[in-house]
């Protein structure tokens, strides 16, 4: 349901932050990694240092990564290495930002 309204918005309002975050949202609820992680990017390219965003697209990288892979074995390796890559990343968002 909150995916629809929102690609309702979204349609008539395609940059708007609240709708693609949300949907976002209801995407990665049902374990659609790909189309949040769509929205998740185009909401960074309007708002860049939008925190909330920010945690919810890595969360969305490190969910992707420990989705089980063509091998039938989890991807935990790349998931840490990514997470600190994210957690470096955001130490140097979270210091531009004030």
């Amino acid at each position: 349901m909150a995916r629809e309204l929102c690609s309702m918005v979204l349609s008539y309002f395609p940059e708007n932050i609240k709708a693609l975050f949300r949907r976002a949202l209801s995407f990665m609820k049902y374990d659609m990694f790909l189309e949040a992680h769509e929205d998740l990017e185009k909401a960074l390219k309007i708002e860049p240092k939008n925190k909330d965003i920010l945690r919810e697209y890595f969360y969305n990288v490190v969910k992707n990564r420990l989705a089980v892979n063509s091998n039938g074995k989890r991807c935990l390796d790349d998931a840490c290495e990514i997470t600190l890559l994210q957690k470096q990343r955001i130490t140097t968002v979270k210091n531009h930002c004030y």
